[in-house]
């Protein structure tokens, strides 16, 4: 039979095989000393938004090889992946070379960290962490990716039937609270109150009370195809209405308190498959018409009658809340709980294991009730 142990080198030394550098314990205490020395530096240096003004006081090359390897978001960066992945790779390689599974301890301790890795992958791979604002009384059922803003698609709806606000007698901040109100096709399935550091949860999504502003609310009245329509609106929202040809989406680009000394109006973009165009609303357009007779010959897009069937008035404009909210999905943080849990009991194993045994006492048989000897150098 063949000598299955590893060949001598040209210095003397055995050479290792791939398996074996795979499977090697330094290889485990390594990765596992790196990943814990990056999550520090992750946590003292300044990542994503925060990092900004740090990076811009960097000379050009510095930030260019800082954005390479995201510094600034150190936990998405490629490289703190493939340190995870090498690590499960390596803990697999333990646990098959060395026959971890029979050792129960081992065994957990060895999985419940392959289980920890594997609720990492997930939240990076499937997590959501996003923006959303609403406006007191309006819904929305869209949220915004904090990493590129793209749209995201909730599923479902959620209002903001009301917004609190409360200072101290010293005018500093209080408490603000957002009463939600969370809809599947615009029936009110659950309602709750969203207070800073009290997130709530619905539907794997979980939601954080983050800031607030007061915008400007818009009152639209859309007239045409034998019906009336009342629209509330804020700079940022929109709407869509049945065209003619198709559906036509009105966004709503501004809403302004006053439009060149001529009171309120709101800016809009009208999306149609034909085009294109904007489209000004204003409160007194009867007074300007006064002031330009040929106004809508000159500039159609002031026109409120320019987009057939419909027809466009503005009714009032009021101050409200808006509520800004921290929208965060996390599929991966019950596995690493779990993980979590299966490492505690492994160590605490180890730990009984190592700390119960039987101990040599003077004057006896180990167990008998003597003293315990004290080690000796």
């Amino acid at each position: 039979m063949s000598d299955p142990s590893p060949r001598p080198g040209e210095n003397g030394k055995k050479k290792r095989s791939l398996s074996e550098r795979l499977s090697s314990p330094g290889l485990t205490v390594g990765l596992l000393f790196l990943l814990a020395a990056v999550s520090v530096a992750g946590t003292v240096l300044p990542q994503r938004e925060a990092a900004r003004g740090l990076l811009s006081r960097l000379d050009p090359g510095a930030a260019a090889l800082a954005g390479m390897l995201r510094l600034d978001d150190i936990y998405h960066a490629f490289w703190f992946a493939a340190l995870g992945a090498l690590l499960a790779v390596n803990l697999v390689f333990c646990i098959h070379k060395r026959r971890i599974w029979k050792r129960t301890r081992l065994f957990l301790i060895h999985g419940g960290i392959l289980a920890l890795l594997a609720g990492a992958l997930l939240s990076r791979l499937f997590g959501i962490e996003a923006y959303t604002e609403i406006p007191a009384g309006m819904t929305v059922e869209r949220i915004f990716s904090g990493e590129d803003g793209r749209p995201l698609d909730l599923g479902f709806q959620v209002r903001c039937d009301g917004f609190h606000f409360d200072r101290y007698e010293s005018g500093m901040p209080k408490e603000y609270r957002s009463e939600l109100t969370f809809l599947r096709n615009s029936e009110p399935v659950r309602k709750a109150s969203l207070l800073v550091n009290h997130p709530v949860s619905f539907d794997g999504f979980t939601f954080y009370q983050s800031d607030f502003r007061t915008v400007l609310k818009a009152g639209l009245t859309v007239h045409g195809g034998g019906r009336t329509d009342r629209y509330e609106v804020v700079e940022g929202g929109g709407f869509d209405l049945p065209g003619g040809s198709g559906t036509l989406s009105v966004h709503v680009l501004a809403v302004v308190e006053d439009f060149m000394n001529l009171g309120p109006a709101v800016k809009l973009l009208v999306q149609s498959p034909e085009g294109c165009r904007n489209l000004y609303v204003l409160r007194n357009i009867g007074r300007f018409r006064e002031i330009v007779p040929d106004l809508y010959e000159r500039y159609p897009s002031f026109d409120p009658d320019g987009l057939a069937p419909w027809r466009f008035e503005l009714a009032e404009l009021d101050a409200t809340p808006v509520t800004g909210l921290m929208v965060n999905r996390d599929p991966g943080a019950p596995v690493a709980a779990g993980g979590a849990a299966v490492l505690m009991a492994g160590i605490l194993l180890t730990w009984v294991a190592g700390s119960g045994g039987p101990r040599r006492t003077r004057g006896g048989r180990a167990g008998e009730g003597s003293l315990p000897v004290e080690g000796k150098g």
